[in-house]
């Protein structure tokens, strides 16, 4: 006579398990123990015949119990080349994981920076290993920054860069106003990168206020968009000079001298 036995197809315990095989009139016993990513520790793996297998009446079934995963210590790959530190992981028996790109002012591109778990770490065989891997000098923040500042970074790093004139900027000319790339963004080789150029602030006429009152000239000048700085030389309250005079840029200070009769 043959026992057909089952087991419920959920990891189920070696107790449950072996109860099951008992009761289909089979004698249970447990093989040696097996790792296994999937099955929790001390559930069945499987067993010999398999399950659903027809035996003999009396017959024995080997029960496969698992060990849980397979720890491993993680190597250390920081440092290394991403090939290189992808291999040392699979020789320790570990599988590269996700790779993520950062950049940094250190660390020369393609370089290792940092593992998930860190090394040393004791680490579930079947589960990946995430790398952090340089992608070498960030892009400078050129804000701010002479034109040239950006135009020899861009020479010595084989970027190429587009200038684009900044008419509304109030900034000295040749100060870049803006950039396509973000300050701390990764770059490639012969990558474009825009950079917009302040042609400087605008000129403007300089009010003639010399012979008028001092509040009178600061009025006057300030609604022409100017800043004003009062020098006081004397006891009057007469502009008798003033610099710059002719056009000077808009939102300039204009320096005003007071106190000395007009001649």
């Amino acid at each position: 006579r043959e026992a057909f036995f089952a087991i419920p197809p959920k990891s189920i315990s070696s107790e449950v398990a072996g109860q099951a095989v008992q009761n289909a009139g089979l004698t249970a016993k447990t093989g040696t123990p097996q790792f296994s990513s999937h099955v929790p520790r001390g559930d069945i793996v499987g067993t010999s015949p398999a399950i659903g297998s027809r035996v003999g009446k009396g017959g024995t079934v080997l029960l496969i119990v698992s060990e849980g995963a397979r720890m491993i210590s993680v190597p250390q790959v920081t440092g290394q080349a991403l090939a290189t530190a992808e291999a040392a992981l699979r020789h320790a028996g570990l599988t590269p994981g996700q790779v993520t790109s950062q950049t940094s002012t250190t660390i020369q591109s393609g370089i290792v920076i940092s593992t998930t778990p860190a090394a040393n770490a004791s680490w579930p065989q079947g589960k990946p290993v995430s790398l952090i891997v340089s992608s070498g000098q960030p892009v400078p923040n050129f804000v701010g920054q002479q034109k040239s500042v950006a135009e020899q970074w861009a020479q010595a790093n084989g970027v190429s860069l587009n200038e684009v004139a900044d008419a509304k900027s109030d900034q000295p000319a040749g100060t870049v106003t803006a950039q396509s790339v973000p300050p701390n963004s990764s770059f490639t080789p012969h990558q474009v990168i825009t950079i917009t150029i302040s042609n400087g602030p605008q000129m403007v006429n300089v009010p003639n206020v010399d012979g008028q009152q001092i509040s009178q000239a600061e009025q006057q000048l300030q609604q022409a968009g100017f800043q004003v700085k009062v020098n006081q030389v004397g006891p009057l309250n007469t502009v008798f000079d003033y610099s710059p005079s002719g056009q000077a840029p808009q939102g300039s200070t204009i320096t005003v001298y007071v106190g000395l009769p007009h001649l």
